[in-house]
């Protein structure tokens, strides 16, 4: 129970700074990665659970959490509870934790997906990796399918999603699990300011502002403009990054920060022509 624990924590650990305030877990079996969910104060957690024999396991385990958020859980797949959901503020994140593989059409299903996110709103999957070692274990417990990263990255694109990152787990042992860094995921960042406010291609820019955590924690820069791009940056300290605009067109962008606690968005940033 330990080491599931910790799996469950460190699965989170390494999502979690992608995670918005307004999640909807899909396939969330009993709830015990909702729970995980729940420690990290969102807005609000919709739990959809299809099983009828894992659904009340799931509802009584949520049931009796107390937490100051708004808390609901379905008894439905994402494309059935669609409708239910009109009216309903939109959720900045949907998550499929080992579920995706027990989808038959996972296209579709992330087509629906990508039609209640909000906009900038995330898709966050984890499945199990390799095609070549689906065997009789993935057919007894549901599998239609393991994943390559070009099966993963068409299906992900074809839904409609730009891949911000991707990751693959070489083993996910107690021993890893107490090597990743500690990272403080309750302070979540912010950005004052951005020196200089408008800049060329090539230019530096300094982002200033707090809970940037550590380099060992910090996950990286982006820039609206740029897309999936990767931009270069120097990690400085807690409060400061410095980052090299990328080679974009002319106009406004936005600059956000992806650290241990979260992800934090600038105000408009001018983007110089060359």
């Amino acid at each position: 129970m330990a080491i599931a624990a910790n799996y469950r924590r460190w699965i989170l650990a390494k999502l979690g700074p992608f995670l918005g305030q307004r999640i909807v877990e899909v396939g969330a079996g009993t709830g015990s990665f909702s729970e995980l969910l729940l420690e990290r104060k969102p807005q609000s957690l919709l739990a959809l659970e299809p099983s009828s024999n894992l659904y009340p396991l799931l509802w009584q385990k949520l049931s009796r959490m107390n937490f100051p958020i708004h808390i609901e859980a379905m008894q439905s797949t994402l494309s059935h509870a669609v409708p239910q959901l009109a009216g309903s503020a939109e959720p900045d994140s949907i998550l499929y934790i080992n579920v995706l593989e027990h989808v038959e059409d996972d296209l579709e299903e992330l087509r629906v997906a990508h039609s209640m996110l909000a906009s900038s709103g995330r898709v966050l999957v984890f499945v199990p990796a390799h095609q070549w070692l689906m065997g009789p274990f993935d057919h007894k417990v549901g599998h239609f399918r393991r994943y390559t990263r070009s099966s993963l990255i068409t299906t992900v694109e074809g839904a409609g999603f730009t891949l911000f990152d991707m990751e693959s787990i070489k083993g996910s042992d107690t021993d890893r699990v107490e090597r990743d860094p500690v990272c403080d995921r309750s302070k979540r960042p912010k950005i004052h300011k951005v020196e200089p406010d408008e800049a060329k291609p090539g230019q530096k820019v300094t982002i200033k502002g707090e809970n940037f955590g550590t380099k060992e924690c910090f996950h990286g820069v982006a820039f609206s403009a740029a897309g999936p791009a990767k931009i270069d940056y120097k990690f400085v300290n807690d409060t400061t990054i410095e980052a090299t605009v990328p080679d974009v067109k002319a106009g406004m962008s936005f600059i956000d920060v992806v650290a241990g606690g979260g992800n934090a968005r600038s105000k408009g940033f001018l983007v110089q022509a060359k």
